[in-house]
């Protein structure tokens, strides 16, 4: 019985599967960043930013999440990092961090979802909407 249930304990150990997703901030030279460096060093040293938000000027997100799920269990985000770094006149004047765990006070994230309406298809529609649609070259 015990080698039975320390057999079921490795298994479902196993089962989990572990995602970092976006920036690594490991492996980065962020902090060489600091206020006034330009946009060219930025991207020399950090690379393309995950993504640009032109919303009271110009500001560069760089992202990142990692992940944890068990089995078929909805994924679940362990940590998130977030750079931001706001530039007037292509230098920068704000570098902000965020995390999940300042989350709450700093960023609140929408977990709505834009619903398409191929989505609402039948599965058996979807199976066969494509019948007809390629042609031998």
């Amino acid at each position: 019985m015990i080698f039975f249930s320390i057999l079921l304990l490795h298994c479902l150990s196993s089962c989990i599967i572990k995602g970092s997703h976006g920036y690594m901030f490991e492996y980065s030279n962020s902090h060489l960043i600091d206020i006034g460096s330009d946009k060219l060093s930025v991207y020399r040293a950090m690379g393309s930013p995950t993504f640009i938000s032109d919303i009271d000027g110009e500001t560069w997100f760089y992202l990142n999440e990692k992940t944890e799920s068990l089995l078929f269990f909805p994924t679940k985000v362990v940590d998130r990092k977030i750079l931001a770094l706001e530039f007037v006149s292509n230098k920068v004047n704000n570098i902000r961090h965020f995390s999940k765990a300042n989350q709450a006070q700093n960023f609140s994230f929408n977990n709505n979802k834009t619903f398409v309406d191929e989505h609402k298809l039948g599965w058996i529609k979807n199976l066969f909407s494509n019948v007809g649609q390629v042609r031998p070259q």
